[in-house]
């Protein structure tokens, strides 16, 4: 979800290396995260990549807003297009309220971040019935599959647009 949010700000801004800052913001914020993750998923450090046991969130949530934050200050000082500087704000200030909150009580990360891409999609597109259809998706899936209780999946989405709303000017 957040390269389609990515994706949706690179193609938006003007600058011809809009996706070159794309790709590059992914590979710190993303995939660096999913390879720690994996890593410590192989040597039995971590249960599995959601992390489900609280007591075993700490250093990945910390990991995780820390590549945030770094991938925040490398598009900051690289002086990389605007849209991708304000899409890279929204995310590192959703992944510490992800990690203030998850060291309490287990919320969806995945139903935050859905709600939060939803509605930046609905800013971009235009398109409530698909990106409503996608939110509903994902927090299904999180229920199904015995990740989130229902009040952890509504927090999630409420958390999502609590952080993505306020920022609708960065995105129109």
């Amino acid at each position: 979800m957040v390269s389609a949010a990515v994706a949706t700000r690179a193609a938006s801004a003007s600058e011809a290396h809009a996706w070159r800052w794309a790709a590059l913001y992914l590979v710190f914020s993303v995939l660096a995260p999913l390879a720690y993750l994996f890593h410590r998923v192989r040597r039995g450090a971590i249960e599995d990549i959601d992390i489900r046991r609280r007591r075993q969130r700490f250093g990945p949530q910390l990991l995780i807003v820390g590549c945030f934050g770094a991938s925040w200050a490398m598009l900051r000082v690289g002086a990389a297009p605007v849209p991708l500087l304000n899409l890279a704000t929204v995310l590192f200030i959703h992944s510490v309220a992800v990690f203030g909150i998850t060291l309490r009580w287990k919320i969806s990360l995945h139903s935050a971040m859905a709600a939060g891409t939803g509605f930046l999609l609905w800013v971009a597109f235009g398109m409530v019935a698909p990106i409503a259809l996608m939110v509903v998706a994902v927090a299904w899936s999180r229920f199904r599959l015995g990740y989130h209780t229902p009040a952890q999946i509504v927090a999630g989405v409420g958390l999502g647009l609590a952080v993505f709303v306020p920022a609708f000017p960065l995105f129109s």
